[in-house]
C-alpha cells in the first residue's frame, strides 16, 4: 500500500526526560526514516498533530490532520476537551490515534473512532548490558506530582529494604524538573534523587539498576518502563488496565491495586471513568496498597536469581510500531480515512 511521502510535524516539546517531547522528536525521526519527507505545513500531505497540553481545530479545507492524543486516561484534559475532539474526528479527512486500549474504549463511549498508536522504544539506544555487582538498586522516573506516587514508593523502599535488613539497597529517583518541593533524605536512607539527568544518560541509568518501580494511580503507556525493558530490567508496576497493554503484561510483575473512586485524592484534580458518558460524575483511578507493594519490593529483594537473570526481548522499536499501526490507517486502511489524492512515496 502506497504510504504519503510529505508530512509536517507539530509536537508539544517537553524536557529531556519527559515522554511527550520524546515522543514528539523520536516518531518524527522514525517517520523520516521510513521513507516520508517533512516539510512545512502547506505544502504537506498529511499534518500530524499532538493533543496533549491543548484542543484541537478541525480543518474543514478537507486537508488530511491526524492527531495523536497522548494524554492519559486520568487526564482532566480528555474530558475538557472531548467535544471538541469529537468535532475534529467528525471531519471526514481527520484521524485519532490514542494511546491503549482504554482511551479507545473511552473515546468509543463518546462515538469517537480511533486507532492504537503506542509509545516505542529505540532499541538502538536502550538496550542491554552486563551489569556489574554492586548493591542492589530500585529505580524510578517520572514527575515529582501526586499522581505518580513518588512519596509512597518512598516509604515502600523504606519498608521493605527494614523487612530485608538489607543496608546496601538503594533507591535511585530520576525527577524530571526543577528541585522546588522535593524532599531531602538523611544520607542513611539510601534514597537519592537525580537532577538533570540527560536524555543520553538514561540508557546508563537503567544500567546502573535493577529494577524499575512504578506504584501510579492511572497511566497511559507508561514509558520509563519500556526503556528500562529494553535495556533487559525487570519492572514492578501496578495491575491496572493500562500497564496490560503489550508488552507489559507480559514482561512486568503486576501488583494488584483495586479500582477506586476518588475526586480529592489528588487535591482536587480529577480522573477520568472508562466510560465518557460519566466523566464528570464517577472519577477513578486504581491504588496499589502499601502491604502489597512492600510485599512485592521486599519478595524481588530477596529473590538474588531473579532478579539478576531476568532478560527481556528488545523488539520494540518506534519504526515497527509506526509502519505497522499507523502507516496502514493513514494509508487508507480504514474507510473513510483512505486518501488517495496523496502522493506516494516514490
Amino acid at each position: 500500500m502506497d504510504k504519503p511521502a510529505l508530512f509536517s510535524w507539530r509536537g508539544v516539546g517537553g524536557a529531556g526526560t519527559n515522554s511527550m517531547g520524546i515522543v514528539d522528536r523520536e516518531n518524527c525521526t522514525a517517520l523520516t526514516a521510513l521513507g516520508w519527507q517533512k516539510v512545512d505545513p502547506e505544502s504537506a500531505g498529511v499534518n500530524f498533530s499532538f493533543a496533549h497540553q491543548g484542543t484541537l481545530q478541525p480543518d474543514t479545507s478537507g486537508a488530511v490532520r491526524v492527531a495523536y492524543v497522548c494524554t492519559t486516561t486520568h487526564n482532566s484534559l480528555v474530558k475538557t476537551y472531548v467535544s471538541r475532539i469529537q468535532e475534529f474526528a467528525a471531519c471526514p479527512s481527520h484521524y485519532v490515534f490514542v494511546l491503549n486500549r482504554t482511551m479507545q474504549e473511552n473515546f468509543a463511549a463518546a462515538e469517537i473512532p480511533t486507532s492504537i498508536w503506542h509509545h516505542g522504544v529505540d532499541t538502538q539506544f536502550f538496550s542491554p548490558h552486563p551489569r556489574p555487582q554492586r548493591p542492589l538498586r530500585l529505580g524510578f522516573v517520572g514527575q515529582f506530582e501526586p499522581f505518580k506516587r513518588p512519596e509512597f514508593l518512598i516509604d515502600v523502599f523504606k519498608a521493605a529494604r527494614a523487612s530485608v535488613r538489607d543496608k546496601q539497597v538503594e533507591l535511585l529517583m530520576v525527577i524530571p524538573g526543577p528541585r522546588s518541593g522535593l524532599p531531602r533524605f538523611d544520607v542513611n536512607e539510601n534514597i537519592r534523587i537525580l537532577e538533570g539527568i540527560k536524555r543520553e544518560w538514561m540508557p546508563l541509568f537503567y544500567r546502573s539498576i535493577d529494577c524499575l518501580v512504578t506504584f501510579s494511580y492511572a497511566e497511559g503507556y507508561n514509558l520509563p518502563p519500556l526503556e528500562a525493558l529494553a535495556c533487559g530490567i525487570p519492572c514492578i508496576v501496578p495491575d491496572m488496565p493500562e500497564m496490560h497493554e503489550d508488552p507489559y503484561d507480559a514482561l512486568c510483575a503486576h501488583v494488584p491495586a483495586t479500582r477506586v473512586v476518588n475526586t480529592d485524592i489528588l487535591g482536587g484534580q480529577d480522573f477520568a471513568p472508562r466510560n465518557a458518558a460519566v466523566y464528570l460524575t464517577q472519577p477513578w483511578v486504581h491504588e496499589v496498597g502499601f502491604d502489597d507493594a512492600v510485599d512485592a519490593v521486599s519478595g524481588f529483594l530477596r529473590d538474588p536469581v531473579d532478579r539478576r537473570l531476568r532478560t527481556f526481548p528488545t523488539r520494540y522499536g518506534w519504526g515497527a510500531r509506526i509502519e505497522s499501526e499507523v502507516l496502514p490507517v493513514i494509508a487508507g486502511g480504514l474507510g473513510r480515512f483512505a486518501f488517495d489524492h496523496v502522493p506516494p512515496v516514490s
